[in-house]
């Protein structure tokens, strides 16, 4: 049956960008006259309004817009129940990559609620790199979106959660989706994997600084920074050597400037490298005003004033004037000295983030490395790069900015290069070593070479750092933790 039940949506071409559309319209305008599915085609229009807007829609149109599967046979199923002539969707049933994931749709105000997916777990599934490990951990899963998804290039996937019905869904989305073997335990945090480690672990836990303990996928409980910092020593524990994992958090801090000064507090010591991005800082209020409006809750205006009175309150006990989230990611080491980056990314992470993740984090590896060393070596920019310069007027002459360094669609972060260098850096193809470029370059602008080269190197060390350069083909996931040659 639930073969059948791909078929019908594929068929219909229920896909999230078919879906996206009236989403969006029905967000907005649901209780009015207007409909968000009206301009699909009936087939579609129908699975919409039923599995992706959570609105009932009648028999006949239902039966038509299933088959081949039999409508008596997804009510068993618990997605959908029957009420005279109308069809009542229990559950939404999203698409995701070539994925379908049920949820929870209209259940206002459960602390046991459980999300298809939402953005902080698809911001986690771009962040993660799609390469072979042998074992992950999917830490809070939900719905098992990231499990899932991770099944497809790990050997061995355990999901836990301490929410019972969280882990019904992952189940049915497992067999749904024809991917078997996931693990599913129910728990607290690490407690079901003790002892356990893995190469992989993906954590999307309910991170939201608050006082509040309701919902299960949003208030953890613990005070101020306790979460993050339980949440990277306990995933540094459990990480196998040159493992990897990838949180998301938030943190308070008493002040914008000081935003990275708690994740930095949190990795000291794990014996992990560290990449720390903030995606964005909130005031308390508007941060206590995003987490309690819907779609998050559905409060009553009085209601409304008084939680985000009370979390305020909190905010001020607690010497939290400035709020922040992003991700926290530890590579495991297996000898040598722990490094830690921090950015502050532009933008949320896009389809070429994972990519540049892996080059960042074994560009960290080759950056302590001489001069001499760097310059043998062989570079070439990835695609994607975008570079921009700018120029600046001073007592009527335009003198060179640095130029910014970027990746489209990547991570967010750029780099900052010395604008003599871009064309060394634009001959890097991999072909010629950056001593031979450099040389090209230097004898073409009549500069000493030794003067050039200094600048190269100090570019090519930030373009590294940032996961802008390409320097070993068929390089692993992660290097050996220890530094190259």
């Amino acid at each position: 049956m639930l073969d059948a039940l791909r078929v019908a949506f594929t068929a219909a071409g229920y896909t999230a960008e078919s879906i996206a559309r009236p989403r969006r319209l029905y967000r907005f305008l649901a209780g009015t006259e207007a409909d968000a599915a009206g301009d699909l085609d009936e087939r579609l229009a129908a699975l919409v309004t039923l599995f992706a807007l959570g609105e009932r829609i009648p028999l006949a149109v239902a039966q038509r817009a299933l088959w081949p599967a039999r409508l008596e046979e997804i009510q068993e199923t618990g997605l959908v129940s029957l009420n005279g002539p109308w069809v009542i969707p229990n559950n939404l049933l999203l698409p995701h990559r070539h994925l379908l994931i049920a949820g929870d749709g209209h259940r206002p105000g459960d602390p046991n609620f459980v999300s298809s997916f939402s953005e902080p777990s698809l911001t986690l599934a771009r962040l993660t790199p799609r390469v072979a490990a042998r074992s992950m951990l999917d830490l809070g899963t939900g719905s098992g979106v990231l499990a899932l998804l991770g099944a497809e290039h790990c050997g061995r996937v355990t999901a836990v959660d301490i929410n019972a019905r969280a882990l019904m869904f992952a189940r049915f989305n497992a067999r749904l989706n024809k991917i078997p073997d996931i693990e599913l335990l129910e728990g607290s945090w690490f407690e079901p994997v003790a002892g356990r480690r893995f190469d992989l672990i993906l954590g999307n836990p309910p991170y939201v600084v608050s006082p509040d303990r309701e919902f299960a996928f949003r208030d953890s409980g613990l005070q101020g920074t306790a979460l993050l910092d339980g949440l990277v020593r306990q995933t540094a524990e459990h990480l196998e050597l040159d493992g990897l994992g990838i949180l998301l958090c938030s943190w308070p801090h008493a002040s914008e400037d000081d935003w990275v000064d708690a994740p930095r507090t949190a990795v000291a010591g794990t014996g992990c490298d560290a990449l720390i991005f903030c995606h964005g800082t909130l005031d308390p209020l508007d941060y206590a005003v995003s987490w309690n409006t819907p779609p998050v809750r559905f409060l009553s205006p009085d209601s409304l004033r008084e939680t985000v009175a009370r979390w305020l309150g909190y905010y001020t006990d607690i010497g939290a004037r400035a709020l922040s989230y992003g991700a926290v990611i530890l590579r495991r080491r297996m000898t040598g000295t722990p490094w830690l980056s921090s950015w502050r990314a532009a933008c949320a992470p896009g389809d070429r983030a994972p990519e540049q993740l892996i080059r960042a984090i074994t560009g960290h590896d080759l950056i302590a490395v001489d001069d001499d060393a760097l310059l043998a070596r062989r570079f070439s920019l990835p695609d994607g790069i975008d570079v921009t310069q700018r120029f600046a007027q001073r007592q009527g002459r335009f003198l060179e900015r640095p130029a910014m360094i970027g990746l489209d669609e990547g991570l967010g972060v750029t780099a900052a290069v010395d604008a003599d260098v871009l064309d060394v850096m634009f001959a890097c193809d991999g072909r010629r070593t950056l001593s031979e470029n450099v040389g090209r370059f230097a004898e073409r602008r009549g500069m000493p070479a030794d003067s050039l080269a200094h600048l190269v190197t100090v570019a090519v060390r930030e373009l590294l750092r940032h996961g802008l350069l390409d320097w070993a083909l068929g390089r692993a996931l992660v290097g050996d933790g220890a530094d190259p040659p």
